[in-house]
């Protein structure tokens, strides 16, 4: 789409208006997306309508951001945008009044030097209103202009603020079926991730299930000769199918507590380094990595003890599972500002960027380029749950090549 602009600044140092917030008011306009879009017929009905009412030959429906003015309606003229430090409609927007009205601009002192007065345009009758949205912000104009004085009636003036706030009325229409058709993807999205988990639910119960049960067939076949050296194999793999199963199930119980905000807290006053030398002893019995504690070792939080070690072991077990190679995995306690912090470090692979994001969603688990991992994937929305329920923040920083870091922290209303 070709732009045309209103005119050059010609060397013209011209004093602009600004409204208030301008930071704010930009930012709202924005979120109606109107510059550099199409025309639109409901528009351009508008402009038409206000012409012939008031009688001036253009008619234009505006919006202003840093720099530019653009022209979403432009009766009775072929440009489509202007500069705003031309634009008489900035003026408009930071003016208090309903409706700004220039008889002549030639007798302006605001306006006198400007191209649009001065130039091939020739502008010298100018009224504009203001387009408010529902949070008070100016975004543009529904004006008038012509090249020869004019005075408006009541009932045009009247007429103008009306056919503004039909403006108004249809971009915020506009934003509202937007904003709905975003949430409506966004829903289908969730839908889907819900359907894709389930999916994988199913998956995951299926495999211990059906080694139970076949460990159980062989079971029945040898239960008369129990002493039979493959019996007690069968016994283990039926205690770690079970084991799986039960866990899963756990994950499923608590993912619908948590959602159902059906969490109690018991807490208790203890100190955090107590509470990290003796969680995760699976891990040191494996002997496979070492747990490195390190940070204040004084520091004690008032919490459920039970829960903020779920974390912890979460955060622990997922360094195991996915940063295999990780010989040391290192707890950190620190005191940041009114929180206390805890941390797990890992020296892994790393977590890409447009992951991070997304590792405490409930039904999200990241494809892990064909590597298979078992689980639900509920561990971290679990411990987010949690950290919530504690009035605490959780988070994760991960660079690729140099390994994760995942850590809560908990206000200091929770200390002693």
């Amino acid at each position: 789409m070709t732009n045309h602009t209103f005119g050059e600044t010609s060397g013209v140092e011209l004093k602009l208006a600004f409204a208030g917030d301008e930071s704010a008011r930009v930012a709202a306009l924005h979120s109606y997306h109107m510059f550099d879009t199409e025309e639109e017929k409901d528009f351009d009905v508008l402009t038409a309508l206000a012409s012939a009412i008031c009688q001036i030959p253009i008619v234009l429906i505006t919006f202003i951001d840093e720099t530019r003015q653009t022209f979403k309606s432009h009766h009775g003229t072929d440009f489509r945008e202007n500069l705003r430090e031309l634009s008489f409609c900035t003026h408009t927007i930071a003016s208090s009044e309903e409706i700004m009205i220039v008889p002549d601009a030639r007798q302006d002192a605001r306006f006198v030097d400007n191209p649009m007065v001065t130039g091939p345009t020739k502008v010298v009758f100018y009224a504009g209103v203001s387009l408010i949205n529902e949070d008070g912000f100016a975004l543009g104009t529904l004006c008038v202009i012509d090249q020869k004085t004019h005075s408006l009636s009541d009932d045009q003036v009247h007429a103008l603020k009306t056919l503004a706030k039909q403006v108004v009325d249809k971009i915020e229409l506009r934003r509202k079926v937007r904003q709905l058709e975003k949430a409506n993807q966004e829903l289908a999205q969730s839908e889907q991730r819900k359907d894709d988990f389930l999916g994988m639910v199913s998956h995951e119960l299926k495999t211990p299930i059906t080694t139970l049960k076949a460990n159980l067939q062989l079971i029945d076949k040898l239960k008369h000769s129990p002493a039979a050296p493959v019996f007690s194999r069968i016994i283990d793999s039926s205690a770690r199918s079970l084991v799986k199963i039960n866990g899963m199930v756990d994950d499923l119980l608590n993912m619908y507590r948590y959602s159902e905000n059906q969490l109690q807290l018991e807490k208790t006053t203890f100190t955090i380094y107590d509470m990290l030398h003796v969680c995760c002893n699976h891990v040191r019995i494996d002997g496979k990595h070492e747990l490195v504690i390190t940070g204040d070792d004084k520091l004690q939080m008032h919490a459920d003890e039970h829960r903020i070690d779920q974390v912890v072991v979460n955060f622990v077990n997922n360094a195991v599972k996915y940063a295999p190679d990780s010989k040391e995995i290192y707890l950190n306690i620190s005191r940041e500002g009114s929180y206390v912090k805890i941390s797990v470090k890992d020296t892994g692979p790393g977590i890409p960027d447009k992951h991070l994001p997304h590792l405490f969603d409930r039904y999200w688990r990241a494809d892990h380029s064909g590597v298979k991992y078992t689980g639900l994937g509920l561990g971290l929305y679990i411990c987010s749950e949690i950290i919530k329920r504690h009035d605490g923040h959780i988070g994760a920083e991960s660079e690729l090549g140099k390994g994760s870091t995942f850590w809560f922290k908990l206000p200091v209303a929770h200390l002693c």
